[in-house]
């Protein structure tokens, strides 16, 4: 909806008429007109204004039923469903020059049920366990990852290492050890209420890109 988006955020309407009423080029007043038909009328193909509607709204998959959309405080937003079963949404602000926060969100009632943090950095990653009870939100760029009680919303651990960038995280689902998939081929295992580390399993043929654990706990793929 590039035009709601449009018509309901006073800056950005300010900007995209100045860029169609010429103030940008006064010696060819029509020379960006079609940026503003780009954004605003042929349906903004590259989603740019999506970064300015702090809004989610989750899909039914069966029913194709669109829910209301939810408030999303922040900028850079990066959602992820809750695992299958439990009607929430959650993400991170991922704000480079703010605190970050971890939230989530009710998708029946549109309540945020958690707000955590603030973490260092631009917090891109997080994985929840399948009762939402516990999480674990990582952020690139620091070697550090955060595992927090979504319940009590307090902060049950640290996790740091050496080396690159963690690439994908995960969380055991009795929520008792995380695994880090990072950017130098390693899968590194912390335990999830000391942050203290354990295993890490090298071998692998490339950056790890993606990362899941077994009901159990005792496998990962």
């Amino acid at each position: 909806q590039p035009r709601a988006i449009y018509e309901s955020n006073a800056g950005v309407a300010r900007v995209l008429n100045a860029i169609r009423d010429g103030a940008f080029s006064p010696e060819e007043r029509q020379r960006h007109q079609v940026i503003y038909d780009a954004l605003v009328s042929w349906g903004d193909h590259y989603l740019l204004l999506a970064d300015y509607d702090e809004s989610i709204c989750a899909v039914d998959l069966d029913t194709l039923k669109v829910s209301k959309p939810l408030k999303a405080e922040g900028e850079y937003l990066r959602p992820n469903a809750s695992p299958p079963g439990a009607p929430a949404l959650g993400w991170v602000t991922a704000r480079a020059d703010k605190p970050n926060h971890f939230a989530l969100v009710d998708v029946t009632s549109g309540k945020r049920t958690a707000w955590l943090g603030p973490m260092d950095g631009a917090s891109e990653l997080f994985s929840l366990t399948p009762d939402l009870r516990r999480v674990v939100v990582g952020t690139p760029g620091t070697g550090k990852a955060w595992v927090w009680d979504v319940t009590t919303q307090k902060l049950i651990s640290e996790l740091g290492w050496e080396g690159e960038d963690a690439f994908q995280l995960g969380i055991t689902h009795d929520g008792s050890r995380v695994v880090v998939g990072t950017r130098d081929k390693r899968a590194l295992v912390f335990d999830a209420g000391t942050g203290k580390a354990g295993k890490s399993i090298l071998g692998h043929s490339d950056d790890i890109e993606a990362l899941a654990t077994s009901k159990d706990g005792k496998l990962i793929a």
